[in-house]
């Protein structure tokens, strides 16, 4: 039976009457090698997050969702939370693993997160309407967050923004994405995730079945930033219990992504997905390697004066 805790989350009493953004940060950023989404990036030891949430105040949105793990929540309050519900609601979920539909379980022994799905499933309960949902440890862009709220305020029922494949890489390894493949219209027709996508010399391969394919640089990609109706959620259940009961479903280590059940539920709800361009430079840590190049371009906004040097009062 489905267990929530509702008891461990902070609310504020006003909660936003437009779209609320929610932010997944319980991954255990095993490529990083350590907690990546409350990692020191701004010049006063801002993390990604905070730059995010300060593109949302600006843009409008009133209410920020984060999904945490146990054991975050007081280091998460202390550099970000405190100061943030100054200016906006805030509240905590727990992706706790005992979040679970009736009649599944999974193993004790398992380590690993069930997955950014399984995070979507752990706060439906307190969407009360159009949300958008994304990586903690990723910076999308203000334009990118306004194009969303605006298309979602619109009425659209299912937006993300397609991200040329080419400004998504990472120097240091390979990194997954979700290819898109898109209609005349802007709608999308599939989806694939690719786990192994790289750069050598001036062209982009992803590896699929040990076979190397190469991708236009300007193929569309998903960076896990989803704009949606809370309707949509409607069937959220039965997809996570169906993939928990899968009889390939190795319960000890797969995962429930996100990608795979909002197209599972776009499926079931018939509704169309909207494919918009990315109008802004995606920023994000894969690999430890990666923070230098992060922070450098962190500073570059300071400096130009897109980001003032504190956010919230640090």
């Amino acid at each position: 039976m489905e267990k929530t805790r509702d008891e461990n989350s902070l609310k504020n009493e006003n909660p936003d009457q437009g779209v609320t953004l929610v932010f997944m940060a319980a991954g255990m950023g095993k490529r990083f090698g350590g907690n990546k989404q409350l990692a020191d990036i701004g010049p006063r030891g801002q993390s990604l997050m905070a730059y995010t949430a300060y593109d949302a105040v600006k843009i409008g949105y009133r209410r920020l969702i984060f999904i945490l793990r146990e054991g975050m929540e007081k280091e998460f309050m202390k550099g970000l939370g405190d100061n943030l519900s100054k200016v906006v609601s805030v509240e905590i979920v727990f992706q706790d693993r005992s979040i679970l539909p009736e009649g599944t379980e999974i193993p004790e022994e398992r380590k690993k997160p069930l997955g950014t799905g399984h995070a979507l499933y752990c706060v439906r309960h307190h969407l009360n309407g159009p949300f958008v949902i994304l990586n903690a440890d990723d910076l999308y862009g203000r334009g990118v967050l306004k194009d969303l709220y605006d298309e979602l305020l619109k009425g659209e029922s299912m937006v993300i923004p397609g991200y040329p494949v080419e400004n998504t890489l990472s120097e240091k390894g390979a990194v997954s994405r979700g290819i898109l493949e898109v209609d005349e219209r802007g709608y999308l027709v599939s989806i694939k995730e690719r786990e192994k996508i790289f750069k050598a010399e001036d062209a982009i391969f992803a590896k699929v079945n040990e076979e190397e394919i190469e991708l236009k640089k300007d193929t569309l990609v998903s960076m896990n930033i989803w704009g949606v109706q809370k309707e949509v959620l409607d069937d959220l259940e039965p997809v996570f219990k169906a993939f928990l009961l899968k009889e390939d479903t190795e319960l000890l280590k797969d995962e429930f992504y996100l990608p795979e059940a909002m197209d599972e539920l776009r499926k079931r709800s018939g509704e169309n997905l909207k494919i918009i361009k990315a109008r802004d430079q995606w920023m994000g840590m894969t690999y430890k390697e990666d923070k230098d190049d992060v922070s450098a371009a962190i500073l570059q906004l300071v400096e130009t004066g897109h980001y003032p040097e504190s956010l919230f009062g640090e």
